[in-house]
């Protein structure tokens, strides 16, 4: 939105760039690397407030759909379940069968 036009400003002045060094570059792994890493930065760094604002939407969406579901119950560790015996009874008990 805000952030937009000026984001695509300043890719098309970089690829303007690019295209204007094609005959001059010296491609070996670092340049390249390092080339890569600027196209990278300079197409990904204008998406991040919208994929920020993508995940908070879609966090909203879950809670104000389904509530919070913290429950507390459910991470608190059971050392029962840590007992090998009771294991092993629960795998060969008749229900496990």
């Amino acid at each position: 939105s805000l952030w937009a036009p000026h984001a695509f400003v300043q890719f098309f002045d970089h690829y303007r760039q690019w295209l204007a060094q094609a005959g001059t570059l010296h491609l070996d792994a670092q340049s390249t690397h390092a080339l890569l890493l600027n196209i990278a930065y300079q197409a990904f760094v204008p998406l991040i407030p919208f994929g920020l604002l993508v995940g908070v939407f879609a966090f909203l969406a879950v809670i104000l759909q389904t509530g919070p579901l913290w429950i507390e119950e459910a991470l608190q560790p059971k050392l029962s379940k840590l007992n090998p015996s009771n294991g092993l009874k629960r795998i060969f008990s008749w229900k496990g069968v």
